[in-house]
């Protein structure tokens, strides 16, 4: 199952205290929370994809981690927006279908750039219900089996 809007605010919100540009986390908190807004995630890309350009320019690693989750994350949301043709300046195609497959693995490689263990990040997943990345997909723990959920949540919650 792919993720989906809530599941991307709440991920986002995991990893804010590790951002140093609040900005397009602002904008992708406002847009994920009200589906007529789904579509300016086309140009909110655009404008973290700059960002992301001067960052690989520095070598910033901490925000090329931080840019790469607020691109696939604004991707996924414009794609969730259901772009219809014709398609132009003003009303760009969708990305790649299988954008929203990656922020599961984009947001493991965040977790382990900061040595959030991708434990941690599976157990508040667990927790909270909440996307999480298996072999760098997502899930919903809802579509796996009650027995194998409550196997897991037992081995994460054991100290």
């Amino acid at each position: 199952m792919r993720p989906t809007a809530n599941d991307i605010v709440e991920l986002l919100a995991f990893f804010a205290p590790h951002r140093d540009d609040n900005s397009t986390f602002q904008k992708l908190q406002a847009i994920s929370g009200d589906t007529s807004r789904w579509k300016k995630g086309h140009a909110l890309f655009s404008e973290i994809r700059v960002k992301m350009l001067k960052a690989d320019e520095t070598n910033n690693e901490r925000l090329q981690h931080q840019y790469s989750l607020d691109e696939i994350c604004a991707k996924t949301l414009f794609n969730m927006s259901e772009p219809q043709q014709p398609f132009s300046a003003q009303s760009p195609a969708p990305f790649d279908e299988d954008s929203s497959d990656f922020v599961g693995l984009v947001a493991k490689q965040f977790a382990s750039y900061f040595q959030v263990s991708s434990h941690v990040l599976q157990r508040y997943a667990i927790l909270c219900s909440k996307v999480i990345t298996i072999d760098c997909r997502c899930f919903r723990w809802s579509d796996i089996a009650p027995d194998v959920v409550s196997i897991l949540h037992q081995s994460l919650t054991e100290p």
